[in-house]
């Protein structure tokens, strides 16, 4: 998980807010200078990671299936067990 720059500050600092020796103080952020990565704009257009993801995965069109596949028959394995026990219980 990362910190905010309160948090990084603090960390950096003794109990009492002074930096620790050989630390120097953090500098004070700008007003109305908030972290980029709070924001939740994105600069992609709607619907661009799909169609990414579609037009990379398209050339293995047939191994996704197949993997695909067999996840689902290895799950239905890993249920048969159970079903049976509750099955004859």
């Amino acid at each position: 998980m990362t910190t905010t720059t309160d948090d990084a500050a603090r960390t950096a600092s003794g109990d009492d807010g002074t930096p620790e020796p050989g630390q120097k103080a953090p500098a004070p952020a700008p007003e109305g200078a908030g972290d980029p990565f709070d924001q939740d704009d994105l600069p992609a257009p709607r619907g661009a990671t799909g169609a990414l993801l579609r037009s990379l995965l398209r050339p293995m069109r047939g191994r996704v299936a197949v993997a695909a596949l067999l996840l689902v028959v290895q799950q239905a394995a890993v249920q048969a067990g159970p079903l049976l026990v509750a099955y004859a219980i």
